[in-house]
């Protein structure tokens, strides 16, 4: 079995525990919301948290759009692994 890493944003050592623990994120704009969420769910996919088993709230469909497309990129991007001479 693979096991994936990447890595972790600072964010994530606070939100740090169970992945059986809620997560609720609330702050205001341009503060890096979606930036975590995202952060988040591709953390609780690569420790093998099944697609359906995670839950997101948005506020608009808009806003459900962009966070599926984020996460899709995330996890895409990690798939691929770094690129050669790539500053990450």
């Amino acid at each position: 079995m693979t096991t994936w890493t990447y890595a972790r944003p600072p964010i994530l050592e606070r939100l740090s525990g169970s992945s059986e623990q809620h997560v609720l994120v609330e702050a205001s704009a341009g503060t890096g919301k979606t930036f975590t969420l995202e952060h988040i769910v591709a953390q609780e996919v690569l420790q093998g948290t099944p697609l359906d088993a995670i839950l997101v709230v948005t506020f608009t469909e808009k806003a459900t759009r962009e966070m599926r497309f984020r996460v899709r990129r995330l996890l895409e991007e990690m798939l691929r692994g770094p690129v050669p001479g790539g500053t990450d």
